[in-house]
């Protein structure tokens, strides 16, 4: 997995213009964003997925995805980006 969070295209970047955790993207275009990610997500905590009751949006992306281990792996690569630049 390593080094395939230098391929997600410029696009998904935030814009220097835009501040704050809920800036949003610009120009997403949804289909590349999907073709980016689809391969890398995964599910987990199914029950909790297929429960009746609603479960916010929060709580899937952290307790039933590996979300939290892409955005680990994608800052890391970012690191290692930064620091072959600086040597």
């Amino acid at each position: 997995m390593t080094g395939q969070t230098d391929q997600v295209p410029k696009v998904f970047q935030r814009s220097a213009t835009h501040q704050g955790v809920g800036a949003m993207l610009e120009a997403v275009d949804q289909k590349a964003l999907f073709d980016c990610w689809h391969d890398r997500v995964r599910l987990k905590n199914l029950p909790r997925i297929g429960a009746q009751e609603h479960v916010p949006t929060q709580v899937l992306r952290h307790e039933c995805t590996n979300y939290d281990e892409l955005r680990t792996v994608q800052a890391a690569s970012r690191r290692q980006a930064r620091q072959r630049r600086l040597n």
